[in-house]
């Protein structure tokens, strides 16, 4: 598994169920956070690294993930930086468990969509 995600564009995330990042994948890194890694990274939230705007929204995807265990598939999300252009993203986020089935956090995979998002809208 972990030589699968240091090797995938796509950017995936494991998240705690305070929304702290567990592990992030390459592709996660190199998208939002070039030249750290998975240990820099590990017990930050999305708020140390987006605009406030983009990370209260996925705090909000994540609370509800967690609160009714219901996954989030294929949204079309806007992605706001501290510092550099916006992009757009498809997102699928689900609960994360344990053994005995508890959710214990959250994961989600991002693909890059904004090239295929028209101009009126960026």
């Amino acid at each position: 598994m972990d030589n699968l995600l240091a090797a995938a564009e796509e950017r995936v995330y494991f998240k705690d169920v305070l929304s702290r990042f567990l592990f992030v994948s390459a592709g996660w890194i190199e998208a939002y956070a070039p030249g750290r890694t998975p240990e820099d990274l590990a017990g930050k939230t999305d708020f140390d690294i987006f605009s406030y705007e983009h990370a209260y929204a996925a705090l909000e995807d994540e609370r509800h993930i967690i609160r009714t265990g219901q996954a989030v598939i294929g949204k079309l999300e806007k992605e706001t930086y501290k510092g550099r252009p916006d992009g757009w993203v498809m997102s699928t986020k689900m609960a994360l468990k344990d053994k005995r089935g508890q959710v214990i956090g959250t994961f989600g995979i991002s693909r890059d969509v904004t090239e295929l998002i028209s101009p009126q809208l960026r």
